[in-house]
């Protein structure tokens, strides 16, 4: 039942539920980088593999975490674009209904779906252009190395959990991003084919006058 809900909360709001799992994600990496040793027996195995190939890991984790900003800024410059076009073409559906009873209906769903679109397309924003923190590069880094000469995986080992966390952190962020847009397009899909229908009855009892029609034209809309 609680999966189910879970579930359910994600589809209906994924930014909370993104939320909450930046919360255990920070968290957890904020246990990892503070101990001397890997509570995580999958880190500790990391320590293994030979400086060379530590650092080559290090430079490909750096290389994803870009693409994924790189991806973030893409899908908001898109959905800018797209926002543009939709709001004149969501003004002249509503503009199209004739049925005073209907329009609410019509209105509050192209609403809908303008949030959900423009909050996804804010939190992608968010995602590619805010400042994260990240190791395993710049001066600092370099002293970093340089102290650890005794021991020069730890380091290492520690940039690369970081690395990892942090763009699980962005792909969260992305795919919470395209669930709100997937949420809004559907609502606007729905309300289109509400809409459509309508005018689809409407043409129907224009060309039959006593088909029968207007039952189903006026019934869920009645007052």
């Amino acid at each position: 039942m609680n999966k189910w809900m879970s579930s359910t909360l994600y589809l209906v709001m994924p930014l909370f539920e993104v939320g909450s799992a930046h919360k255990k994600i920070k968290s957890r990496l904020q246990r990892e980088l503070s101990q001397a040793d890997f509570t995580d027996a999958r880190y500790r195995k990391w320590c293994s593999l030979d400086v060379a190939k530590l650092d080559a890991l290090i430079g490909s984790e750096r290389d994803r975490a870009g693409k994924l900003d790189e991806k973030a800024i893409k899908i908001t410059i898109v959905l800018a674009i797209s926002l543009t076009i939709g709001s004149t073409f969501a003004k002249s559906i509503v503009d199209g209904v004739a049925e005073p009873a209907l329009k609410p209906y019509v209105q509050g769903g192209l609403l809908l779906s303008m949030i959900y679109i423009m909050v996804g397309g804010f939190w992608a924003l968010l995602s590619g252009s805010s400042a994260k923190a990240q190791s395993g590069y710049g001066p600092d880094w370099e002293v970093e190395i340089a102290d650890a000469k005794d021991e020069p995986k730890q380091p290492r080992v520690k940039a690369l959990i970081s690395f990892e966390l942090q763009n699980l952190m962005r792909n969260n962020d992305l795919s919470g991003a395209l669930d709100c847009i997937r949420n809004g397009a559907i609502i606007m899909v729905l309300t289109m084919t509400v809409v459509l229908i309508y005018g689809a009855m409407s043409s129907l009892e224009l060309l039959w006058p006593n088909s029968g029609w207007e039952v189903f034209k006026y019934g869920p809309f009645s007052v």
